[in-house]
């Protein structure tokens, strides 16, 4: 399995969120960079009318974990490269589990399962903007890998949907927002939010409060995406309306 993506590895990317850097893995080359940094900072502001108080501060009150200070991680080589990621027992790297719990979600590309994984996922194609979590939290499958394979006739094909990420306590700052979520007397993760549904301006949220996933490298490029359900939210966002796109590959892993 990997060992190249580690505590140490994220620190390097953390210590200077703005920079993209650089490496080898199996000698392809790949660059990578944080998705959206200053994280905590813009989610603080987005909802500074609902939290009138420090955001940490409130998630420990909500009961929700503290948000990341910079938020998600995409690696992208330079070459087709095969990965594995987890092992036999179902079980997801270490050190991936590592980056996931310093910086939230991350987005591989350019990249593919060994055919002796590939084959053991299920295909889901989740509800346009029901953000949610796979995997109750004190389950030991807590994370979630999301894969779109090269080799596979329909999946070879770049996508028409997107994967959107999200950290938790945005789904609930926003189902407060809309008027869902009563703050005095929800406290903890929901199973799921059906939010930004009556409004425009998620397209300009995307890049700021969540992470997209679009799935749209070019034919025959392996994608990976993986989260821990006890931090993060997801969802799967049409971007043209009613173009569900092919059924992604799932797998829910220790």
């Amino acid at each position: 399995m990997l060992s190249h993506f580690n505590t140490s590895w994220i620190n390097r990317l953390l210590h200077s969120p703005l920079k993209q850097i650089t490496g080898q893995y199996n000698g392809i080359e790949y660059t990578a960079s944080i998705l959206i940094p200053e994280y905590k900072s813009i989610v603080a502001e987005h909802y500074k009318e609902i939290l009138k108080t420090d955001i940490d501060l409130y998630c420990t009150q909500a009961e929700i974990p503290h948000i990341y200070e910079h938020y998600g991680v995409n690696i992208e080589f330079s070459n087709a490269i095969q990965i594995d990621i987890q092992d036999n027992q179902q079980v997801l790297d270490n050190g991936l589990k590592q980056v996931l719990n310093k910086a939230g979600p991350i987005i591989i590309k350019n990249a593919y399962l060994s055919s002796a994984f590939r084959g053991v996922d299920q295909r889901n194609s989740f509800p346009h903007l029901n953000f949610h979590i796979d995997r109750n939290i004190n389950m030991p499958t807590r994370f979630s890998v999301y894969t779109r394979d090269p080799f596979d006739e329909e999946q070879k094909h770049p996508r028409k949907s997107s994967t959107l990420f999200m950290a938790s306590i945005v789904g609930y700052l926003q189902g407060v927002k809309e008027g869902i979520v009563d703050p005095h007397k929800t406290r903890g993760i929901n199973q799921s939010f059906e939010i930004f549904r009556d409004t425009q301006e998620i397209k300009d949220l995307i890049g700021r409060i969540m992470i997209e996933h679009r799935w749209d490298q070019p034919e025959s490029t392996g994608e990976i995406s993986m989260l821990d359900n006890a931090t993060e939210l997801h969802s799967s966002y049409e971007r043209t309306y009613k173009l569900k796109g092919y059924r992604i590959g799932v797998r829910y892993l220790a």
